[in-house]
C-alpha cells in the first residue's frame, strides 16, 4: 500500500517520492540518507525562504523583475530532471520501491 496518490493511480512514482523519508533522515541528523531518498529535499526550505524573504520586501526587486517566476520554472524543471534521471536509471530511493 501506498500513501503517494499519483503512484496509486499511475503505478510511477512521483518526483516527490522519497522526500518524506528524506527529510525524516534529515531531522535525525543522517544528511547522507537523506540525499539517498531524494536528491532535492532540500529545495522545499530554499523555496519557502525566498517566499518569507519576498513577503518581507528583502526581495522585492527580484520578485518585480521576474527573476523568482523564472527561478520557480527553473527549480521545478530541475525537479522533472531529477525525476526523469532517477527512473529512467533507476536510482535509489525511487528504484528501491517496488513499481
Amino acid at each position: 500500500m501506498t500513501l503517494c496518490l499519483f503512484k496509486a493511480i499511475t503505478g510511477v512514482p512521483c518526483p516527490g517520492c522519497g522526500m518524506m523519508r528524506a527529510h525524516l533522515a534529515l531531522a535525525r541528523g543522517d544528511a547522507r540518507r537523506a540525499l539517498h531518498w531524494h536528491p532535492l529535499f532540500w529545495l522545499p526550505w530554499v523555496a519557502l525562504g525566498t517566499y518569507a524573504a519576498t513577503r518581507r520586501g528583502r526581495l522585492r526587486r527580484a520578485a518585480d523583475t521576474g527573476a523568482l517566476r523564472l527561478l520557480g520554472w527553473a527549480s521545478l524543471a530541475v525537479h522533472l530532471g531529477v525525476w526523469i534521471a532517477r527512473l529512467r536509471f533507476r536510482i535509489p530511493g525511487v528504484a528501491s520501491q517496488r513499481w
